[in-house]
Protein backbone atom coordinates (compact mmCIF):
# COMPACT_ATOMS: atom_id res chain seq x y z
CA UNK A 1 0.00 0.00 0.00
CA UNK A 2 1.30 3.35 -1.15
CA UNK A 3 1.43 6.31 1.18
CA UNK A 4 -1.23 9.23 0.78
CA UNK A 5 0.07 12.49 -1.28
CA UNK A 6 1.27 15.01 1.02
CA UNK A 7 -0.77 18.54 0.68
CA UNK A 8 2.34 20.09 -1.33
CA UNK A 9 2.12 16.71 -4.10
CA UNK A 10 -1.44 16.83 -4.27
CA UNK A 11 -1.10 20.92 -5.66
CA UNK A 12 1.82 19.72 -8.01
CA UNK A 13 -0.71 17.34 -9.67
CA UNK A 14 -3.62 19.35 -9.91
CA UNK A 15 -0.97 22.04 -10.98
CA UNK A 16 -0.03 19.56 -13.94
CA UNK A 17 -3.95 18.74 -14.71
CA UNK A 18 -4.21 22.32 -14.85
CA UNK A 19 -1.73 22.71 -17.75
CA UNK A 20 -2.21 19.82 -19.58
CA UNK A 21 -6.03 21.21 -19.78
CA UNK A 22 -4.95 24.27 -21.17
CA UNK A 23 -2.43 23.06 -23.57
CA UNK A 24 -5.01 20.44 -24.82
CA UNK A 25 -7.42 23.69 -25.95
CA UNK A 26 -4.58 25.47 -27.21
CA UNK A 27 -3.56 22.15 -29.73
CA UNK A 28 -7.24 21.69 -30.08
CA UNK A 29 -7.46 25.39 -31.38
CA UNK A 30 -4.34 24.14 -34.34
CA UNK A 31 -6.39 21.07 -35.78
CA UNK A 32 -8.10 21.55 -38.98
CA UNK A 33 -11.81 22.35 -38.07
CA UNK A 34 -13.06 20.45 -40.87
CA UNK A 35 -12.30 17.27 -42.91
CA UNK A 36 -14.13 16.16 -45.88
CA UNK A 37 -16.66 13.95 -43.64
CA UNK A 38 -17.10 16.77 -41.18
CA UNK A 39 -17.44 19.66 -44.48
CA UNK A 40 -20.57 17.71 -45.28
CA UNK A 41 -22.49 18.22 -41.85
CA UNK A 42 -21.24 22.14 -42.27
CA UNK A 43 -17.99 21.35 -40.57
CA UNK A 44 -19.34 20.35 -36.79
CA UNK A 45 -18.67 17.84 -34.58
CA UNK A 46 -21.98 15.44 -34.75
CA UNK A 47 -21.87 15.24 -30.82
CA UNK A 48 -20.60 18.71 -29.97
CA UNK A 49 -23.12 21.24 -31.34
CA UNK A 50 -22.11 25.07 -32.18
CA UNK A 51 -23.78 27.31 -29.62
CA UNK A 52 -22.49 30.53 -30.83
CA UNK A 53 -20.40 31.27 -34.35
CA UNK A 54 -16.95 32.60 -33.81
CA UNK A 55 -18.46 36.10 -34.20
CA UNK A 56 -21.00 35.86 -31.73
CA UNK A 57 -18.44 34.42 -29.39
CA UNK A 58 -15.98 37.29 -29.67
CA UNK A 59 -18.99 39.94 -29.33
CA UNK A 60 -20.32 37.57 -26.04
CA UNK A 61 -16.71 37.37 -25.10
CA UNK A 62 -15.57 41.25 -25.14
CA UNK A 63 -18.60 41.96 -23.52
CA UNK A 64 -18.27 39.93 -20.79
CA UNK A 65 -14.75 41.39 -20.00
CA UNK A 66 -15.98 44.56 -20.88
CA UNK A 67 -18.40 43.84 -18.07
CA UNK A 68 -15.54 42.55 -15.73
CA UNK A 69 -13.77 46.09 -16.79
CA UNK A 70 -16.57 48.32 -15.70
CA UNK A 71 -16.24 46.70 -12.28
CA UNK A 72 -12.70 47.07 -11.90
CA UNK A 73 -12.98 50.64 -12.76
CA UNK A 74 -15.77 51.55 -10.60
CA UNK A 75 -15.62 49.36 -7.78
CA UNK A 76 -12.06 47.67 -7.47
CA UNK A 77 -12.50 47.13 -3.48
CA UNK A 78 -15.77 45.38 -3.75
CA UNK A 79 -14.36 43.21 -6.18
CA UNK A 80 -11.17 41.87 -4.74
CA UNK A 81 -13.12 41.46 -1.09
CA UNK A 82 -15.62 39.28 -2.97
CA UNK A 83 -13.42 37.53 -4.04
CA UNK A 84 -10.48 36.86 -1.46
CA UNK A 85 -9.99 36.82 2.17
CA UNK A 86 -7.31 39.26 2.28
CA UNK A 87 -8.55 42.74 2.79
CA UNK A 88 -8.20 45.07 -0.05
CA UNK A 89 -5.48 48.32 -0.38
CA UNK A 90 -5.37 51.26 -2.11
CA UNK A 91 -2.18 49.61 -3.94
CA UNK A 92 -5.01 46.54 -4.99
CA UNK A 93 -6.81 48.74 -6.03
CA UNK A 94 -4.41 50.65 -7.69
CA UNK A 95 -3.97 47.72 -9.84
CA UNK A 96 -7.45 46.59 -10.17
CA UNK A 97 -8.16 49.89 -11.96
CA UNK A 98 -5.49 50.36 -14.08
CA UNK A 99 -6.75 46.96 -15.88
CA UNK A 100 -10.00 47.82 -16.57
CA UNK A 101 -8.06 50.26 -19.77
CA UNK A 102 -6.47 46.86 -20.59
CA UNK A 103 -9.51 44.71 -20.77
CA UNK A 104 -11.51 47.70 -22.74
CA UNK A 105 -8.95 47.91 -25.31
CA UNK A 106 -8.72 44.69 -25.51
CA UNK A 107 -12.48 44.16 -25.93
CA UNK A 108 -12.47 47.16 -28.72
CA UNK A 109 -10.01 45.37 -30.82
CA UNK A 110 -11.29 41.80 -30.45
CA UNK A 111 -14.28 43.35 -32.17
CA UNK A 112 -12.85 45.22 -34.48
CA UNK A 113 -10.41 43.02 -36.10
CA UNK A 114 -11.24 40.51 -38.83
CA UNK A 115 -13.17 37.66 -37.17
CA UNK A 116 -10.52 34.79 -37.58
CA UNK A 117 -7.56 37.08 -36.21
CA UNK A 118 -9.83 38.24 -33.31
CA UNK A 119 -10.87 34.44 -32.39
CA UNK A 120 -7.53 33.04 -31.85
CA UNK A 121 -6.94 36.36 -29.52
CA UNK A 122 -9.59 36.03 -27.84
CA UNK A 123 -9.52 32.31 -27.02
CA UNK A 124 -5.42 33.13 -25.79
CA UNK A 125 -6.73 35.81 -23.88
CA UNK A 126 -9.71 33.54 -21.78
CA UNK A 127 -6.97 30.77 -21.53
CA UNK A 128 -4.05 33.60 -20.21
CA UNK A 129 -6.74 35.38 -17.59
CA UNK A 130 -8.00 32.14 -16.80
CA UNK A 131 -4.50 30.63 -15.94
CA UNK A 132 -3.07 33.94 -14.30
CA UNK A 133 -6.54 35.04 -12.25
CA UNK A 134 -9.27 32.62 -10.88
CA UNK A 135 -7.08 29.24 -11.70
CA UNK A 136 -4.14 31.01 -10.60
CA UNK A 137 -5.94 31.63 -7.19
CA UNK A 138 -7.66 28.42 -6.57
CA UNK A 139 -4.47 26.32 -7.44
CA UNK A 140 -1.75 28.94 -6.11
CA UNK A 141 -0.22 28.16 -9.81
CA UNK A 142 2.54 31.45 -8.63
CA UNK A 143 2.04 32.04 -5.16
CA UNK A 144 -0.23 31.84 -2.61
CA UNK A 145 -4.04 32.71 -2.36
CA UNK A 146 -6.69 32.70 -0.11
CA UNK A 147 -10.05 32.87 -2.42
CA UNK A 148 -13.55 33.69 -0.93
CA UNK A 149 -16.07 30.61 -1.76
CA UNK A 150 -18.47 30.70 -2.71
CA UNK A 151 -17.88 33.72 -4.57
CA UNK A 152 -14.76 32.54 -6.68
CA UNK A 153 -16.64 29.91 -8.51
CA UNK A 154 -17.72 32.69 -10.37
CA UNK A 155 -14.88 33.28 -12.48
CA UNK A 156 -13.78 29.77 -12.29
CA UNK A 157 -17.40 28.62 -14.00
CA UNK A 158 -17.29 31.37 -16.72
CA UNK A 159 -13.79 30.95 -17.60
CA UNK A 160 -14.71 27.07 -18.46
CA UNK A 161 -17.53 28.55 -20.19
CA UNK A 162 -15.84 30.56 -22.13
CA UNK A 163 -13.12 28.26 -23.07
CA UNK A 164 -15.76 25.42 -23.86
CA UNK A 165 -18.30 27.30 -25.73
CA UNK A 166 -15.00 29.35 -27.99
CA UNK A 167 -13.79 25.74 -28.15
CA UNK A 168 -16.90 24.91 -29.98
CA UNK A 169 -17.43 27.93 -31.77
CA UNK A 170 -18.06 27.51 -35.88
Amino acid sequence: QTAPHTTAQRHRITKMKFVVLLATAAAALKQPRATKALAVRGGQIPALPSILSKEQYIKFQAATFGLYGVQMLLMPKKMHEDHFKTPSSTMIEFWIRGHAATIFACSYALISLPVELAYKISMALVAGISATYPYNAKFNLLDKYEPKYPMHYVPEVLMATLITIGALAK
